[in-house]
């Protein structure tokens, strides 16, 4: 698939506080540490994504689109801008019971819009943000 890396703006308003239960779980456990549930690219180390990732998600400076997910159905999708200039793609889930049972998250890092769309997104997470999105 080829992937447009455009900058593009989101077509509906971002329901923040729907992204407040995901990010709750964020430092719960040592599974949701942002050194263990960043992904690297591969001209990345774990170490400089997580220091790319800072703070997140205290961090976010811009929210550039985002779809809310909910247990056992959808996954929660979000890229944003952090304070630092470093686009992000943050991706969670979890089943009916919750993140503390099986739950998942990811998160690239890159100071290209373009990577993290082109690395960061599944192919069903693109398509999403395709029909959402329109270009700038």
């Amino acid at each position: 698939m080829s992937r447009s890396h455009v900058l593009r703006k989101s077509l509906k308003k971002h329901d923040v506080k729907r992204f407040a239960y995901p990010f709750s779980e964020i430092g719960s456990s040592e599974n949701y540490l942002v050194k263990n549930f960043v992904k690297p690219l591969i001209t990345q180390s774990v170490e400089e994504a997580t220091s790319l990732a800072g703070n997140f998600p205290k961090n976010i400076d811009q929210w550039l689109w985002s779809s809310p997910g909910q247990n056992d159905e959808n996954p929660w999708l979000l890229l944003c801008r952090l304070k630092t200039g470093v686009y992000a793609f943050y991706r969670a889930g979890c089943d009916y019971t919750g993140f503390d049972c099986q739950g998942r998250m990811d998160l690239t890092v890159s100071r290209n819009l373009a990577e993290v769309i082109e690395y960061g997104m599944h192919d069903a997470d693109y398509s999403i943000y395709m029909e959402q999105t329109t270009v700038v």
